[in-house]
């Protein structure tokens, strides 16, 4: 007997509908802000004084706790995540405008100036307000005269 009939090939299905890139402009922003960081300096720093954040520039070595993109909060997504977790130990915050990235830092470590020798000038540099006040309360701790010191 002859082969059965080989049946047509199923055609593939339509392609879904596109949909617009909603992303693109914020991307674009971005991309723009990181190859302009004179700009995104610019607007950090304006950013960071409207709302009362005290920054300097300049990085933090050792004690990293986590690192994530901060876009499109930036500089100021960096110092509240920071504030946000300083329960969990993060001491010191920083935001760097050439790749948009915001690290969070312990304790330990040590400050590195803002040279711009190492892209450190556009890096900016803060910290919790508990490390504030701890560093207070060791300050008055020297400063207090202890019975039997006089």
């Amino acid at each position: 007997p002859p082969p059965p009939p080989v049946p047509p090939p199923v055609p593939p299905p339509p392609p879904p509908p596109t949909q617009p890139d909603v992303v693109a402009p914020a991307r674009k922003l971005q991309e723009d802000l990181q190859k302009d960081k004179g700009r995104c300096k610019t607007k950090n720093i304006a950013l960071l004084n409207a709302l009362a954040i005290s920054f300097r520039h300049g990085a933090w070595e050792y004690g990293m706790l986590r690192e994530f993109d901060a876009y499109p909060g930036m500089a100021v997504e960096c110092a509240q995540a920071c504030e946000a977790d300083a329960a969990s130990g993060c001491r010191h915050w920083e935001f760097d405008c050439k790749n948009m990235n915001c690290k969070l830092y312990s304790e330990g470590g040590y400050e590195e100036d803002d040279s711009a020798q190492f892209g450190r000038d556009y890096v900016f540099l803060g910290d919790t307000a508990y490390h504030h006040r701890r560093l207070k309360e060791e300050e008055v701790a020297k400063l207090t005269v202890k019975k039997g010191d006089l």
